[in-house]
């Protein structure tokens, strides 16, 4: 068959020429090559990639994925994250996050990505009651709309920076470089310290003695969450960590871009619901990037002081480009159950759709 004959072949298929179900381990490999078409043409950086996010979360009980198969071959990959959350009466809230989807470029516009999302809710409603996007695309949002998600509120930054910061920033190469070249100045300074490396024992101690977000979800966090999350391939992170008396007090995480100009908050707690501001208020002071964000809702009451006083803001000229390159994309959030009613809507009584209850952390999405 020739190379148009094969092509108009492929444009023949229809839907029910596709198997859609649930992942299996023998199609790793296939996966993976799927994705990458997605991730890009580094196939070992990939492997690694999948295994971290995929095969040990351990907020996931093993792949949570669907795929699409022509043949026996995998030619889609809808993925998803698991993650805890938690209410402030103790209870716990187990939430499937959206993650990377991709259909190999021969079978696309089948209606393949749709399928496998209602599969996945045939698949993962026993366990889970919802899904929580963080990081839909303007490609992205038709398909989600069509399955049902609610927008839940518009992702905004806020950022601080001046003219001159901002132009290096927007004129910086996209190039990957090492945060050695970024001159961190890292160790102790005074209770303040700096590393390039987690710091899961002092960040878990300080969740735990935390005053929990009254009235909203928020993210559970312990040692093992944060030695597995901050092991990712793909981001580059700092941590700060203040303490007194020899105790962790508070702590801040930014994940970093990939020529080191522009840093977002990503992870914040402290104990005493002021310390956060003063952390991050030393940050400030080292002027080590040229711009400086935060997800807007990701802002403790603890750090909000801080943040006025700084100047943080989501207008400007950063507001109006990222609005034009990134568009108004907004979280969106659904009951995991197929055609859901109003009350699927109420974890504990509390409406999923109300952006005000939830405490939403950058370091909740793999993707700023």
């Amino acid at each position: 068959m020739t190379a148009a004959g094969s092509r108009q072949g492929r444009q023949a298929l229809k839907l029910q020429d596709y198997r859609i179900e649930h992942y299996q381990p023998p199609q790793r490999a296939q996966v993976v090559e799927v994705i990458s078409q997605l991730l890009g043409g580094d196939r070992t950086a990939n492997e690694r990639y999948f295994g971290w996010k995929y095969e040990q979360n351990p907020h996931a009980e093993g792949v949570m994925g669907i795929v699409a198969t022509h043949r026996g071959k995998v030619v889609g990959f809808r993925g998803y994250g698991a993650s805890l959350w938690q209410s402030d009466t103790g209870n716990t809230l187990r939430v499937l996050v959206p993650g990377d989807t991709c259909v190999d470029i021969e079978h696309r516009r089948k209606g393949l990505s749709v399928a496998m999302g209602q599969r996945a809710m045939a698949d993962f409603a026993g366990g889970y009651p919802l899904f929580l996007n963080l990081s839909c695309t303007r490609n992205s949002l038709p398909g989600y709309l069509r399955l049902g998600f609610a927008p839940l509120a518009e992702k905004v930054y806020l950022s601080r920076y001046g003219l001159p910061g901002l132009a290096a920033y927007l004129l910086s190469s996209k190039k990957q470089r090492p945060l050695a070249a970024a001159r961190i100045r890292y160790g102790q300074f005074g209770d303040f310290q700096v590393g390039a490396t987690p710091m899961p024992e002092q960040m878990a101690s300080v969740i735990e003695r935390q005053e929990p977000a009254a009235g909203r979800f928020q993210l559970c966090q312990d040692e093992r969450y944060f030695r597995w999350r901050f092991s990712g391939p793909t981001d580059k992170f700092i941590f700060y960590c203040l303490s007194a008396g020899g105790d962790p007090v508070a702590y801040l995480v930014l994940s970093v871009t990939p020529a080191n100009r522009r840093a977002y908050v990503v992870d914040h707690a402290d104990t005493d619901g002021e310390s956060a501001a003063r952390l991050l208020d030393f940050v400030i002071e080292r002027r080590d990037f040229s711009v400086l964000s935060i997800f807007s809702h990701s802002i403790s009451a603890s750090l909000e002081p801080a943040l006025r006083r700084a100047g943080f803001h989501a207008g400007g000229i950063m507001g109006a480009l990222e609005r034009r390159v990134r568009g108004n994309l907004p979280l969106l959030v659904r009951p995991v159950l197929p055609g859901p009613g109003e009350k699927d809507w109420f974890i504990e009584g509390v409406d999923v759709r109300h952006p005000d209850n939830w405490f939403i952390k950058g370091i909740c999405s793999d993707s700023t």
